[in-house]
């Protein structure tokens, strides 16, 4: 991170700008741009907590003019660096309260939400379950279930992703040790296949 450089600053001026030109949509797209380029700067020097702060910025824009898919992706974009963050902290075995993975996590679900009233359902799952991945890697199972049981409702006509959500469900479950309910998810796992064999 270059130190001579006061990003709390620049990110009030750029904040300034949004504000100022809330009627001018053209300015918010410049607007934008420079959130991500900061943004896209700080991601190289390695400071991915930051670059995500700059991210959420341009998610604001995005936003504020409007552009529903525009401000989802910068959300995952987000999210990403976030994470990015947290596996840093973790790496060097630091003491994390879960702040990034918190911000993470609800980048994604706002992203997930903003796919889902566009009625771009398989964009909304894919968020899903790039979530509940990250939160099973950290084993935070019983956060993860509720995304995958919402995954399973949107996925509900494709097989194959409903069987891989379900796998997944089950890893969770038995992480918790809820036999019960692994048991009932691998017998509902153990019907879906039966019933596309047609037996």
């Amino acid at each position: 991170m270059d130190e001579d450089l006061d990003y709390a600053n620049i990110y009030k001026t750029l904040k300034m700008g949004v504000k100022k030109s809330f009627f001018r949509k053209s300015v918010h797209g410049d607007t934008s741009a420079d959130f991500a380029c900061v943004s896209k700067s700080l991601a190289s020097q390695e400071c991915p907590e930051l670059a995500a702060v700059f991210m959420l910025g341009k998610a604001k824009c995005e936003s504020a003019s409007k552009n529903t898919l525009a401000e989802a992706s910068t959300l995952f974009t987000a999210a990403k660096y976030f994470l990015q963050a947290e596996d840093k902290l973790d790496c060097l075995n630091a003491i994390t309260h879960g702040d990034n993975l918190d911000s993470a996590t609800s980048c994604l679900l706002k992203a997930a939400k903003l796919y889902e009233s566009s009625e771009l359902f398989t964009l909304a799952a894919n968020v899903y379950i790039f979530l509940c991945d990250n939160l099973i890697r950290r084993k935070k199972w019983s956060e993860a279930i509720p995304h995958l049981k919402r995954t399973l409702e949107i996925l509900a006509r494709d097989l194959l992703c409903s069987l891989q959500v379900l796998s997944k469900l089950v890893s969770c479950q038995l992480g918790l040790g809820d036999w019960v309910g692994a048991l009932n998810t691998c017998l509902r796992i153990q019907a879906l296949v039966s019933e596309a064999r047609g037996e």
